[in-house]
């Protein structure tokens, strides 16, 4: 849990401060069934990503990207939805 802390405080005092290429975009990656929008939805930026796969995110279990946050917010409701109605 202090770890998503960190996290948490990064993207918020730090990630929209950082400039590169590839920008900002939004990852969607897989739900468990405790699972919420916040936890398999978020904004991050390449620097950010691999602090996050270093954290141990696993790359299995990114689903998506999207440069669009409305795009990534939708794919991850539809998704959400389907995984908990098949996961009851």
């Amino acid at each position: 849990m202090k770890a998503k802390k960190v996290l948490n405080f990064i993207q918020e005092n730090i990630l929209d401060g950082i400039d590169d290429e590839i920008g900002i975009f939004w990852v969607v990656t897989t739900a468990r069934p405790e699972s919420e929008l916040v936890d398999i939805l978020f904004k991050t930026n390449l620097a950010m990503m691999m602090i996050r796969a270093r954290g141990g995110l696993n790359p299995n279990e990114v689903l998506a990207t999207f440069k669009d946050p409305n795009k990534a917010r939708k794919y991850a409701e539809n998704y959400l939805a389907k995984y908990k109605k098949t996961n009851k």
